[in-house]
């Protein structure tokens, strides 16, 4: 694995550089009240990964940051960033484990219910064949295709997000670029929604 210039010096020196702040990492769809919290010489995004995965507490993590006050849209204000590998680190992240929920391309969705903002990895659910063995795995779909290709009921945000989650959708809006606009009836696809961003905000009952 080659290490950019920063990383190697950063490398080079952990018994100088230690973390001036706490970092605490959350499962992002299955939180634990008590997070876990890094060796204060891991300072990068990929120290931490390769932490998650010595410690098995992931197989193959990537890692979000949560943020606060970068939009209107509700009351605690919450988005996700996904954090470089090469990045340094700081304050409250939270990990998906790639691996253990077959996600291959995809994006995260603030679902907000019950006045509580919750992350959501998000995709469409296909099959990959490798070694004769059929595994699901999700991925937002690319534009011409439909997002749930076994029902022919969805193909816009709302329907699609009611059929994976099997509740009331009312509205769906984006959260960074033309914040506040509505895309309820928008298709789900990567024309409207970027690959590990946090662009849409769906209200649920």
């Amino acid at each position: 694995m080659r290490l950019d210039e920063a990383e190697f010096q950063d490398s080079c020196n952990l018994n100088l550089v230690q973390r001036q702040d706490t970092v605490e990492v959350y499962d992002m769809i299955a939180p634990k009240p008590t997070p876990i919290i890094p060796p204060s010489y891991i300072i990068t995004c990929r120290a931490i990964l390769n932490f998650l995965k010595e410690e098995n507490a992931a197989i193959d993590p990537e890692i979000w940051a949560r943020r606060t006050a970068q939009h209107t849209l509700t009351k605690e204000r919450i988005s996700w960033e996904w954090v470089h590998p090469s990045t340094k680190v700081q304050g409250h992240l939270e990990f998906v484990d790639c691996a253990r929920e077959n996600l291959v391309d995809y994006t995260v969705v603030l679902k907000h219910q019950n006045d509580k903002d919750i992350p959501v990895p998000l995709g469409r659910r296909y099959y990959m064949i490798a070694a004769y063995i059929m595994t699901p795995v999700l991925a937002i779909t690319k534009p011409h295709r439909r997002c749930c290709p076994e029902s022919n009921d969805c193909g816009t945000v709302q329907k699609h997000l009611m059929a994976l989650w099997k509740c009331k959708v009312y509205v769906a809006m984006r959260i960074r670029d033309n914040e506040g606009e509505e895309v309820t009836t928008q298709p789900f696809n990567t024309d409207q929604f970027g690959i590990r961003c946090n662009d849409l905000c769906a209200y649920v009952s």
